[in-house]
């Protein structure tokens, strides 16, 4: 297995002196010696080739911190314990009594946030994992327990093509990942060496194996692979794991974390990355001067979503769950979720209705979110003892969409992020109607596909597949604009072979060409004054 150098070191521990750890932002990058018109002289050769794959421009964001400004922070007895060059800051840890004060003295310092010592205590149930054994619970084909979950985002089309997720690079950043590298359902993943890379943020060592049962069940939704009992959404992606979340604190540390882990895929991971975080911050502190309110949930506040939002412009794909807020006093999704390029998953059952918990949007400046839902309850994981277990938790809706995600970029290599992105927000079921808890609703991973396949716009009023059909051909409206359509197929010679009116619904609705003979067929629908006609082949 490989491991890296990292570029940065992070520690955010206890400490038996009287050391306080501080975030410093800087107000600018000025007298850089580095030039926008050089970027191989401050960025890696990975990085550099995402840009260029994918038409990205150079930004300030993406040139280093000014060495002056570090070393005048560092001359207030401040040990520099992080850099990140994306929110221009740093992590230091000081004793000087005034340290806060001195450090806000200086011009260049835009702010300075304490980050408060937190002591040993026992270990939190910040995920409120709900567990149970299999009971009833049927499996069913080479998929096995994996299929409900799979078969409601029409992944295994997907799949049967081939797209299992091969050349995308998948981080996760989570708790830990006890025992991935020797759990039975990661075997070919460990095998065939398609755990790339790993880092532990917390304790700053590589070791990510070693603590962690959240993260070993998100992982089992992307990489398992035992077929007839569970096979993830992702089998065969390369995968880079990021312990980022503490067990035993919760604060500003984490986001803080993850802001570096993704800074870290950035220089590392190749030119499709895909982030999966079911993670999500918003009240709850050690520190409460640090809690954040619905109000920041803007999009453009907190430092995970400021990062998040910036891993999404560096060409990543940045998947976050919504949150599992949704019967509690905050109910609303939590930071990164707010993000405006963030793609927010929340949680439906296998009846595909929102669960109870699932977190509510908007974002608190309007926009949808979540963005899309997935199967969150009744979800059938492996634990990090190897054990199938029944689970709930957007924690889980979020990768399975993450993993689905992948394989589609992996048909469609060439299209950018938010491409990718919008093609899925334009499968979902409710893409005409959204709602506070289901967002778009539950793509559909078989329209996603014909949808970029096909080159539609968003502006685009339907989508006629497949295109040539034998069977099927199914109508999808993207927003319809009336209740009643009328069909007409006509051959090649205008002769009418079908006719029909009924009510629309805006997806699958389905015309049956099994009897019609091979040839070329023109579609007409009608409502109102407005008449379409699409040309299809029948074979």
């Amino acid at each position: 297995m490989k491991h890296f150098t990292l570029l940065f070191f992070l520690v955010i521990s206890c400490s038996l002196s009287a050391q306080t750890t501080y975030w410093v932002s800087f107000k600018d990058k000025a007298n850089s010696p580095y030039s926008l018109n050089n970027p191989q002289e401050f960025l890696s050769t990975n990085a550099l080739a995402r840009r260029l794959y994918f038409n990205l421009a150079i930004e300030e964001s993406d040139l280093p911190l000014n060495s002056n400004y570090v070393a005048g922070i560092q001359s207030l007895d401040a040990q520099v314990k992080g850099k990140s060059k994306w929110l221009n800051a740093i992590l230091v840890e000081s004793s000087l009594a005034n340290f806060e004060t001195q450090a806000k003295s200086l011009n260049y310092v835009e702010n300075v946030i304490a980050i408060n010592a937190i002591k040993p205590k026992e270990i939190k149930d910040k995920f409120n994992l709900k567990e149970s054994d299999l009971k009833s619970i049927e499996t069913s084909g080479s998929y096995g327990f994996s299929l409900a979950a799979i078969d409601m985002i029409k992944g295994r089309y997907l799949h049967d093509l081939a797209f299992q997720g091969q050349n995308i690079d998948i981080g996760v950043m989570d708790n830990g990942f006890r025992n991935v590298d020797s759990n039975r359902f990661f075997l070919q993943a460990n095998v065939e060496g398609r755990i790339r890379g790993q880092y532990n943020f917390v304790d700053d060592t590589s070791d990510v194996f070693s603590e962690g049962g959240h993260g070993a069940y998100v992982m089992s939704t992307l990489a398992a692979y035992v077929e007839d009992t569970l096979i993830g959404t992702a089998p065969k992606a390369n995968f880079y794991l990021f312990t980022t979340e503490d067990d035993n604190a919760e604060g500003l540390a984490e986001e803080i974390n993850w802001a570096l882990a993704a800074e870290w895929a950035d220089s590392v991971m190749g030119n499709w990355i895909v982030l999966s975080t079911s993670l999500g911050y918003s009240k709850g502190f050690d520190d409460k001067e640090t809690d954040h309110t619905y109000e920041d949930m803007d999009g453009n506040t907190t430092i995970i979503t400021i990062a998040a939002d910036l891993a999404a412009r560096k060409g990543m794909i940045v998947v976050n769950s919504a949150g599992n807020e949704g019967d509690d006093s905050w109910k609303y999704i939590t930071a990164p979720a707010d993000g405006d390029s963030v793609f927010t998953i929340g949680a439906v059952d296998l009846n595909s209705e929102s669960t109870f918990f699932s977190s509510f949007g908007p974002s608190y400046d309007g926009r949808t979110k979540p963005n899309v839902s997935a199967l969150g309850l009744d979800v059938i994981a492996v634990n990090d003892e190897g054990i199938l277990r029944n689970i709930a938790g957007t924690s889980f809706s979020c990768p399975i969409i993450a993993g689905m995600t992948a394989c589609l970029w992996q048909a469609f290599p060439d299209r950018n992020n938010m491409e990718i992105l919008k093609a899925i927000e334009m499968s979902a079921h409710l893409y005409h109607a959204p709602e506070d808890q289901m967002g778009f609703g539950i793509p559909n991973f078989e329209l996603a596909y014909k949808i970029l396949e096909s080159n539609i716009q968003s502006d685009k009023e339907f989508l006629l597949f497949p295109n040539p059909v034998k069977d099927i051909l199914q109508i999808w409206f993207f927003k319809p604009k009336s209740s009643i359509y009328s069909y007409t197929i006509a051959d090649a010679n205008g002769n009418i072979v079908f006719a029909e009116q009924e009510a629309i619904t805006p997806f699958e609705n389905k015309i049956d060409c099994s009897n019609l003979a091979r040839g070329t067929y023109y579609l007409l629908i009608e409502f109102g004054k407005t008449k379409i006609k699409e040309k299809f082949l029948k074979l």
